[in-house]
């Protein structure tokens, strides 16, 4: 789950994360978000603020299975693993 704005997801993210920017309205965060043994990871690019805020929204509405990927996509691709551009699709999964 990447935690920046849309517009930098578009730019650049984590292949398989799905735009989720830490402004977004709490009570649509869960929406279409799997709260069983699945694992939520997410990050941002500071090093932890934003994906911070959703995490800890997110246990608090129960789910067990998060965690952050500290130092967020800068230190991500600072490591060298891989990354890819956004979709088209953008606009219909963080309105």
């Amino acid at each position: 789950m990447d935690t920046r704005p849309g517009s930098a997801w578009q730019r650049i993210h984590i292949s398989g994360a799905v735009p989720m920017p830490y402004y977004r309205d709490k009570s649509r965060i869960a929406e279409d978000l799997p709260n069983d043994d699945t694992w939520i990871i997410a990050y941002c690019a500071c090093p932890h603020a934003a994906s911070d805020s959703v995490i800890n929204h997110l246990r608090s509405l129960g789910y067990k299975n998060t965690g952050v990927i500290d130092e967020g996509i800068l230190k991500w691709i600072d490591m060298g693993l891989p990354v890819v551009a956004g979709k088209d699709k953008i606009n219909r999964i963080i309105e």
